[in-house]
């Protein structure tokens, strides 16, 4: 980089005097977003701890990205609260929906270190893929759960209850997590240019899968024993007295 004057004009917006700065970025360099963070916190604050009447603020692709997170956000909260009716309504209980949605936040952990064995840095389509991991993980969950109640019905009692639902759906959720990272694998592979952009989405969505259908594994036999142990019959009778 070379300093040089510029053609000189003088721009407004709202009263204030404004210059616009504009690059782009080689991504076989460095991603955008890690651009954005070196000039956040190093030069421009330099500038504004020189100059304390320097404002500054981001806009183009990290102004777009920010837009379409806000509204994602939002659409992800209503399409949770829809998905706790369906269950509310399906399971007939208004806590066992929390226990299939328990594993949403441990899904994080799965993108976070999905991202970090792909070298990956995270941006807006690694939210993407979160909200869409939530969806398959609450599937696996409601399976595992299912299946736990429907022994129970048929007379078993809860510990055996557990133990097979562990086991008797651990092979079709491994299935499910693991055909969704195959087919997320020709993405994650790909070194084009073109298909940067996705890369992080499918690091989210394929490789998160794996690691948290294990939390998942031992996560939900554990919720749901300490759910039918406080509201089993004899519990119940003694909080009564």
């Amino acid at each position: 980089m070379t300093m040089g004057r510029s053609p000189p004009a003088i721009r407004r917006q709202d009263g204030q005097r404004v210059v616009t700065v504009t690059a782009d970025v080689d991504e076989n360099v460095i991603s955008g977003g890690q651009a954005n963070d070196i000039l956040e916190n190093t030069i421009l604050a330099q500038l504004t701890a020189t100059n304390p009447e320097l404002t500054f603020s981001f806009g183009g692709e990290q102004q777009q990205q920010l837009e379409s997170l806000d509204a994602l956000y939002r659409g992800f909260f209503l399409a949770m609260l829809a998905i706790y009716a369906l269950l509310a309504l399906s399971l007939g209980s208004y806590i066992k929906p929390f226990l299939v949605m328990s594993i949403i936040p441990f899904g994080f952990i799965g993108v976070v270190l999905g991202h970090l064995v792909l070298g990956v840095p995270m941006s807006a389509a690694s939210f993407m893929g979160f909200f869409g991991l939530s969806g398959v993980t609450i599937n696996d969950s409601l399976v595992m759960i299912d299946f736990i109640d429907q022994r129970r019905r048929q007379g078993a009692s809860t510990k055996t209850a557990i133990i097979e639902g562990a086991k008797g759906r651990f092979r079709p959720i491994m299935l499910t997590s693991l055909t969704t990272f195959l087919g997320f694998t020709p993405l994650i592979l790909e070194r084009a240019i073109q298909a940067q952009f996705m890369v992080p989405f499918a690091a989210s969505l394929g490789v998160g899968i794996m690691i948290t259908t294990g939390i998942l594994m031992l996560l939900v036999p554990a919720l749901i024993t300490v759910y039918l142990r406080a509201n089993s019959p004899r519990r119940r009778a003694a909080a009564a007295m």
